[in-house]
């Protein structure tokens, strides 16, 4: 009897044995086909990266065989401040040239010739600070006229983006009501985030020289502070506290104003609560309103109204 249980014992012990063992085989199939799938996923998406470069590579390829054109670029000048105008400057070298070839840029419903300088044609326009430049470039020869619309000669976003230098505040954080439905309470951190010392894009040395943040109720400041802009720790976030008393529809709103070497004035909204209501709905948090040293606003998606 005594052998009997001690040979169900033994049995017993090497059933667990096995099962530990299938258990541990079973675990290590799964982490070797979880290897096998994680490898198929890097697989594909490099060859989805591959052949996302190829057909990218052929359409450019494509396109410049294609093209009238070249070679062609711009470049911008100083911007005026008084006229808050930019100059700027067109080359476009077409591919076909003859002695009577002519080379025009269309602006919208205006066009406009372009100089013949050696083998390339050249065109200064005045643009407003905030205009996007999408120019259509025309090739005359002989009667035979020929259009492009080149995107080296595109400039997307406006002026702007490669006058001035970019910022985008946000803040980051809680808030809401305490001890009674209006007594207001915020605390968190502000970053500037995307922010560039100078003009990424320009050869132009527009810098920001100086910045704060503003707290307002009912356009009424609460409290403002200089923003150090060659602070080291300005990655980490600026400490922001607030404790405030509203009554019921006041707003509550937080700003970053930045001001340029060139004199203009940068308004980051970055935060809006209306007592009773909620979020503030009356700007684009991802948006900018740019004013000029004379008080002329040049750009603004930030307001609604």
């Amino acid at each position: 009897m005594k052998n009997k249980k001690n040979i169900l014992y033994l049995l017993i012990v090497l059933l667990l044995i096995v099962q530990v063992y299938s258990i541990h085989r079973i675990n290590s199939l799964e982490n070797h086909i979880s290897n096998i799938e994680s490898s198929c996923i890097n697989y594909q998406n490099t060859l989805s990266n591959v052949t996302s470069n190829i057909s990218s590579n052929v359409r450019s390829i494509l396109e410049q065989q294609a093209s009238i054109i070249s070679s062609c670029s711009y470049e911008i000048g100083e911007p005026d401040i008084e006229t808050l105008n930019v100059p700027v400057t067109f080359h476009v070298q077409p591919k076909a040239l003859s002695d009577s070839t002519t080379v025009s840029l269309k602006f919208g419903d205006d066009i406009a010739a372009m100089e013949r300088k050696g083998t390339e044609f050249v065109l200064t326009e005045t643009f407003g600070i905030a205009d996007e430049i999408t120019p259509t470039v025309i090739v005359e020869d002989k009667g035979v006229s020929q259009f492009e619309e080149n995107n080296n000669l595109r400039i997307y976003g406006g002026l702007k983006s490669q006058i001035f230098p970019e910022m985008d505040p946000h803040f980051s954080g809680s808030w809401g009501s305490y001890s009674n439905p209006y007594n207001f309470k915020l605390d968190g951190s502000l970053y500037l985030d995307n922010y560039s010392e100078s003009a990424v894009n320009a050869d132009n040395t527009t810098v920001f020289t100086k910045a704060k943040y503003v707290i307002s109720l009912d356009g009424e400041e609460l409290k403002s502070a200089d923003i150090d802009l060659s602070s080291p720790d300005l990655a980490f976030g600026i400490d922001l506290d607030i404790k405030c008393n509203m009554e019921a529809g006041q707003t509550l709103r937080i700003y970053v104003y930045v001001e340029d070497s060139l004199g203009f004035t940068h308004e980051y909204p970055v935060f809006s609560h209306v007592a009773g209501e909620g979020p503030g709905e009356d700007f684009d948090y991802n948006g900018e309103k740019i004013t000029a040293p004379d008080g002329t606003v040049i750009f603004n998606n930030a307001y609604s109204y």
